[in-house]
């Protein structure tokens, strides 16, 4: 009897060269995935801010008044418990006995000019993204709204400038602060944002990076009047963002 001889099949070099390949498919196109996504989370913070720029605007056409500062008499005749001073500045913190800024989403929802339903907040409570803010669509961002006016020089927080009332965008810090965000983006992320809609500066015009993102903090470098982005920056959460309302 001749011996017996096993034979074991293994996978051929062109196979294992076809599997590499759609492996690659896979990675690849999770990859391209992952960034439309990114991209579509990143185009959304300029609709937000066009959004709450439009629906302000209507809440002044028919209220004569900025959201948030409306005078009792005109919030009591509408029925909102928020009202402030109108003075035409949204001010105070976010656990002021005012509560401007929260009041501020509060009569825009509840007007129906954007989505979503927002609560005041004691004076002693800290605010919630998408319970006294909205949320973003990007990461675990939200925006916020306060007076700030005009700061003469560079401060620890914000860059010098003319703001007035202006958007703060970003995460929640854990303090009342609303003009401290947290950093929700690259830094080349902020520039693409900040190119498209205005000048590309960190620390001019009307979309801005916070000061306290300087260098440190992976967003911007450099001193004035050359301060740009730091575009080789690999820090996911390096920039938030400002933008000026304009009123």
């Amino acid at each position: 009897h001749r011996p017996r001889i096993h034979s074991t099949a293994g996978f051929s070099l062109v196979e294992l060269s076809i599997v590499l390949v759609i492996l690659g498919l896979l990675v690849g196109g999770i990859l391209a995935g992952q960034s439309l996504i990114r991209a579509a989370e990143l185009r959304s913070v300029t609709t937000e801010n066009a959004r709450y720029l439009t629906a302000t605007s209507a809440f002044k056409d028919k209220y004569f008044a900025i959201p948030g500062d409306i005078a009792k008499v005109t919030a009591d005749s509408l029925g909102w418990a928020n009202y402030g001073d109108a003075n035409g500045k949204i001010e105070g913190t976010a656990v002021a006995n005012t509560n401007e800024p929260i009041g501020f989403w509060l009569n825009l929802s509840t007007a129906g000019l954007i989505e979503g339903n927002y609560t005041a907040i004691a004076n002693t409570t800290a605010r919630v993204i998408g319970t006294n803010n909205p949320r973003s669509k990007l990461n675990t961002a939200g925006w916020n709204v306060v007076w700030v006016g005009s700061v003469a020089a560079n401060t620890a927080t914000l860059f010098a400038g003319n703001y007035n009332n202006a958007y703060f965008f970003g995460t929640n810090t854990g303090t009342t602060d609303l003009t401290a965000p947290g950093g929700v983006m690259k830094a080349e992320e902020a520039w693409n944002i900040d190119t498209k809609m205005d000048d590309g500066r960190p620390d001019q015009g009307a979309v801005m990076s916070l000061a306290s993102q300087h260098v440190a903090g992976g967003c911007s470098t450099g001193t004035a009047p050359n301060i740009t982005y730091l575009l080789s920056s690999t820090a996911t959460n390096g920039c938030s963002l400002i933008f000026k309302s304009g009123y």
